[in-house]
């Protein structure tokens, strides 16, 4: 439990999660130097690829949402979805629902969710723009 005048951060970041050495490493060397206790929260945003198999379920659309949610309050981070939802045309009304569920997480910034069509839903983080040339 954190005392009344201790503060906390939480660092978002591309990779593997911290853990809480170093979460608390990182506190101590931030606190010192402010002189005053900080908790430090990890959100480790994993690069590779989160894939849905043949058919995208409810679990695998919450997972791609909590995800999007993470990237939208991570400045430096975009969100590359692929998937059949991604084209009218190419795909099933169930398709255009996950599509259109995904599309409608709210992104702090233009430009930091790219959607483009694949025959099976997935989604990975980036540090830099997705392409959006469509398959």
């Amino acid at each position: 439990m954190m005392a009344a005048d201790s503060a906390e951060i939480v660092v978002r970041h591309l990779g593997e999660p911290m853990g809480a050495s170093a979460d608390g490493l990182l506190g101590r060397a931030l606190g010192g130097s402010v002189g005053s206790p900080i908790r430090v929260r990890s959100i480790a945003l994993r690069p590779a690829w989160l894939e849905a198999g043949t058919g995208a379920s409810s679990e695998w659309r919450d997972s791609a949402v909590a995800l999007l949610a993470a990237v939208s309050q991570t400045d430096a981070a975009h969100a590359c979805v692929e998937g059949p939802g991604a084209d009218a045309a190419r795909s099933t009304a169930q398709q255009r629902a996950i599509g259109g569920t995904l599309r409608g997480v709210p992104m702090r910034r233009a430009g930091q969710l790219s959607l483009t069509w694949a025959p099976r839903w997935r989604i990975r983080v980036s540090t830099t723009p997705c392409a959006t040339t469509a398959a």
